[in-house]
């Protein structure tokens, strides 16, 4: 495994069991960072991202947390920080990706939705942010999406988290600027990953590329070197930023165009556990 920029520093990548966030993990660790992969409920797929590193030469170790409590979201942090003695790293990826119409969203799917992409990284970040200020700084990355500036029918509630999710990093960044901790936004468009195979019967990679002027949809890595150099010392001056990365798809998309954006979606409702 080659190692260059980010060793001996710690990680933790939240919802790294599969897709963007294993991703992620790898990548973080293929740069030589020890990653704790966050995983909510389907510790399987923690421990192959774990091992996946480990084969490559790499260093992780899984962790769960229920992110829909902050408790929980707090204790991720502490115990990191307790077993190995710092935090230089947290990658927000968990996320719930809900889909409902505006009248038919229920407390329930708001506030989980809610709870998991949007408080969920402000807790996480806040008790992150007190340990980096010990040590002297940190990185923090949020993964969001562009939903978080475009709209498209029945996705009300995630993508009001991450809209939401777009103003808490500039929030924080101006606020943790001065304590060496760079806060910064990575907005995805249509990335494979696992779950569109067994969510979507008719989903293929072709027709998902129709709106994407690059000629193909996204994969995790094409956002994890951008994450890991977000992480690293040359992103030092880079903060309060949301950088898409979606090979061109949102501008063309405008939210008259929902059935062109994702003509391999049906109607109804679709989770992504965190």
């Amino acid at each position: 495994m080659t190692k260059a920029g980010l060793e001996n520093r710690v990680a933790i990548v939240t919802g790294a069991g599969t897709g963007i966030g294993r991703g992620i993990a790898l990548e973080l660790a293929r740069k030589g960072a020890v990653v704790i992969v966050h995983y909510s409920s389907s510790q399987r797929g923690a421990t192959e991202t774990v091992e996946m590193i480990e084969r490559a030469g790499g260093k992780a170790l899984p962790e769960r947390a229920n992110l829909e409590q902050v408790d929980a979201c707090v204790g991720l942090i502490e115990t990191t920080a307790k077993n190995h003695g710092r935090i230089d790293i947290l990658v927000n990826n968990a996320a719930v990706s809900t889909e409902a119409a505006v009248l038919d969203v229920s407390e329930r799917l708001w506030n989980q939705t809610i709870n998991v992409n949007l408080r969920a990284p402000f807790f996480c970040s806040q008790a992150a942010a007190r340990f980096m200020i010990s040590q002297g700084g940190g990185r923090i990355v949020n993964i969001g999406s562009i939903h978080g500036f475009i709209s498209f029918p029945a996705c009300g509630p995630y993508a009001s988290s991450k809209g939401g999710l777009n103003m808490l990093t500039k929030q924080m960044a101006v606020e943790l600027a001065p304590h060496h901790i760079c806060v910064n936004c990575v907005a995805p468009g249509t990335v494979e990953v696992e779950r569109y195979f067994s969510q979507f019967d008719n989903y293929d990679r072709e027709s998902a590329a129709v709106s994407i002027p690059v000629g193909r949809v996204g994969f995790p890595t094409d956002i994890a070197p951008l994450v890991a150099f977000l992480c690293s010392d040359e992103a030092g001056f880079l903060t309060g930023q949301t950088i898409v990365v979606d090979g061109g798809q949102s501008s063309i998309i405008s939210s008259n165009r929902p059935k062109e954006a994702f003509p391999w979606i049906d109607k109804g409702n679709r989770q992504e556990s965190p």
